[in-house]
């Protein structure tokens, strides 16, 4: 690339500020925002990053950072420099050696090649032994990390990444953060009621009904979660987060709930190692990905097919476990805690999962964004609430829809759904704002408002009619 005419911070910075000030890329980035979900601030910025570099433009195919390079007025030499960031990558780094305020020692899991990359921050938090995602560039002969950071995985998580490095092909930016178990997540143990009240909320909330005095009997008389609570698995959840944290909560009490065969205790004295764990998720996976309950005559002979599965995949050994078994790894991981159980009793049940058309919600909520933009509030309202009736926990949504009724002229209900908005988010600002310019709305701007995109939407209307009779 040549001698740099300024430092990789300053390019970026500019790059970026370009780039967020664009109407039509901040609008696709929204859109992509609304996909992901509710992110932690350091994630949002990895995810627009992501969308900087690997995001294909809907009309052009280019990414916005080919976008920028096109339309931007840069100098000669910054032209230059900037086509050199675009040989950019990211991968996942196993950590080799850490050198505080000075680098990392990386070697790629894809092709194990070593770089040594210069990086102050991160030394801070780095260990030897764990595994990063990050995206490098070469800039001025050395290699940098480009972007806000890396997202870090401990030791155990190298075989999982291997795993899928070498099952599934190249991985997306935008699939890495989106499956990257957030901070915190391995929270503490939590008692036996407390999991009981948050499950009692859960299914408030969703309108299932479960007799709670009810559950000694259930959890004695049956072998699984499924065949326990058949109004739990059979309920048509309103999103795969509702489907897939209510039956968290499942598995926690029933792993937890006292049983007479085990004198009065959790069937569990003992909590599964890291490695356990990471197996037994893997395994989770591998057996819902290859076993589909809807190949099979019955709920009986699916089952069978995962058990056999289960018990055929922990006996194999595995390149990523240095040709030992899932069984043989796990043995030595309880035998170095203490742990002296020899035997490995994983039950998966496996079920079909809700048809979750997250597609056209999408299509939805962009069909929403361009009416929005064109004025047609009426369009708009239209989308935004059926959105917000597919995913009622979609605070943009809400906010957007909230916004198309108060052009509208509809002012209680734009309060309403503002509010809505800002229950699920109440750091939501864009709404926070919207809904004060609301509230100051007066009756007769609220009647003319109302008015006019009535009229609008009759001159649409005719307009619609007569294009159709020119074309006949």
């Amino acid at each position: 690339m040549g001698e740099p005419v300024a430092s990789l911070d300053e390019y970026l910075l500019r790059m970026r500020e370009w780039i967020t000030a664009d109407e039509m890329l901040m609008d696709e980035f929204e859109i992509l925002l609304w996909e992901f979900g509710e992110l932690g601030e350091f994630r949002e910025k990895l995810l627009l990053d992501a969308f900087i570099f690997d995001y294909k433009l809907p009309e052009s195919s280019l990414t916005p950072f080919q976008y920028f390079l096109q339309k931007a007025e840069l100098r000669p030499e910054e032209h230059r420099a900037y086509e050199g960031l675009s040989s950019n990558f990211h991968s996942f780094f196993e950590i080799l050696e850490v050198r505080r305020d000075e680098g990392l020692r990386l070697r790629d899991l894809r092709d194990q090649k070593e770089y040594w990359v210069r990086e102050k921050k991160g030394t801070h938090h780095a260990m030897v032994g764990e595994v990063i995602w990050c995206r490098i560039v070469s800039y001025g002969g050395e290699f940098f990390i480009l972007g806000p950071g890396m997202l870090t995985w401990s030791p155990e998580g190298k075989y999982t990444i291997q795993r899928a490095l070498r099952h599934m092909g190249p991985i997306s930016a935008f699939d890495v953060i989106r499956t990257h178990p957030e901070k915190g997540t391995d929270r503490k143990r939590r008692e036996l009621w407390e999991v009981k009240e948050e499950l009692k909320r859960k299914l408030n909330r969703l309108g299932i009904k479960l007799d709670f005095r009810d559950l000694p009997r259930r959890i004695e008389r049956h072998k699984s979660p499924m065949e326990a609570f058949p109004e739990i698995f059979n309920f048509n959840f309103p999103s795969m987060l509702d489907f897939e944290e209510t039956l968290e909560l499942v598995r926690e009490l029933w792993n937890n709930f006292p049983r007479r065969e085990f004198g009065g205790r959790p069937p569990r004295h003992f909590e599964p190692g890291p490695m356990e764990k990471t197996l037994y998720h893997t395994l989770l996976s591998e057996a819902q990905a290859n076993i589909d309950p809807d190949d099979y005559p019955s709920p009986e002979a699916a089952q069978k097919a995962v058990d056999e599965f289960c018990r055929k995949w922990l006996r194999t050994p595995q390149e990523e476990l240095a040709g030992k078994t899932p069984e043989g790894v796990i043995l030595e991981e309880r035998e170095a805690r203490g742990d002296q159980r020899k035997s490995i009793d994983i039950r998966i049940t496996v079920s079909p999962i809700p048809d979750f058309d997250a597609n056209k919600a999408e299509r939805l909520y962009r069909e929403g964004l361009e009416a929005f933009k064109r004025g047609d509030w009426i369009k708009a309202v239209e989308c935004f609430d059926e959105v917000t009736e597919m995913y009622p926990e979609q605070y943009k949504a809400w906010g957007n829809l909230g916004s198309s009724l108060a052009n509208l002229g509809l002012k209680e209900a734009a309060i309403m759904c503002l509010e809505r908005a800002l229950e699920i988010k109440p750091d939501y600002q864009v709404a926070k704002e919207n809904l004060a310019h609301v509230k100051e709305m007066s009756e007769e701007k609220c009647e003319a408002l109302t008015a006019l995109a009535v009229l609008e939407r009759l001159t649409r209307t005719l307009k619609g009619r007569k294009t159709k009779d020119e074309n006949r």
